[in-house]
């Protein structure tokens, strides 16, 4: 049998500031701001690292759908988005993660997108070989934090992100779907309800990450990444 190549993941990356890399690989410190964060970053490039779209539950195509309130029909034009108030509490740890899929579709001629810059100046890798010992670091943290639990609709809490087209897509979202001008982003995530405290939860430590990660500059990386045919 194949193997599916959106299963075998090649490499995991963090963009990230200097200041905050020895938190990350001394402690395996997964700082998760919360969806509020991430929906009133004000970008310049209207597709960086904030999304006013962030933990939307569904979008709509207007014509395809009928709305009333106590019986009168309310007209609307365009896309509805209905967000639940308790979605803006999920609180996400972002990656960037690489799997033969993506290489496949780009050509075998993968590039990471200069916009990775604006997000740190260092990069965390995980290789494809280490993912595994990474995300059992992670599920046993989860398991034993009495503080979170895994999101409602989600069996589990880590799972790469799907991409879809706002202009198209009428249905759910959820927290594992984002629009596909943010797909450059390759992103996979971590998503936890969590009842310690209100905004980012900066208690989800995995334990040093050294043994399984390289540290190298992020423009270093951009520049100098090939996804060569064997």
């Amino acid at each position: 049998m194949v193997d599916d190549p959106k299963q075998i993941w090649r490499l995991f990356v963090k963009f990230i500031s200097k200041d905050y890399v020895d938190s990350l690989v001394e402690e395996g410190l997964l700082y998760m701001n919360n969806v509020e964060y991430f929906r009133k970053i004000e970008n310049k490039d209207s597709a960086l690292r904030g999304d006013k779209y962030e933990g939307n539950a569904f979008t709509y195509e207007s014509s395809k759908i009928e709305l009333t309130y106590a019986g009168i029909e309310l007209k609307t034009v365009g896309k509805i988005d209905i967000t639940y108030g308790h979605e803006l509490e999920t609180n996400l740890y972002c990656l960037t993660a690489i799997n033969d899929y993506d290489i496949i579709k780009a050509g075998y001629d993968l590039k990471l997108s200069d916009k990775f810059k604006q997000f740190g100046d260092k990069a965390v890798l995980i290789p494809g070989s280490e993912i595994r010992e990474f995300c059992n670091r992670v599920k046993k943290t989860a398991e034993k934090d009495k503080n979170i639990r895994s999101h409602p609709v989600c069996e589990y809490i880590t799972s790469p992100v799907e991409y879809v087209d706002r202009d198209k897509h009428h249905g759910p979202v959820g927290i594992y779907r984002k629009f596909k001008e943010y797909s450059w982003q390759y992103e996979w995530r971590i998503a936890i309800k969590q009842n310690f405290q209100k905004g980012a939860y900066e208690h989800f430590k995995i334990g040093s990450i050294k043994d399984i990660c390289i540290v190298t500059d992020t423009e270093e990386l951009i520049n100098n990444l090939k996804c060569e045919k064997k």
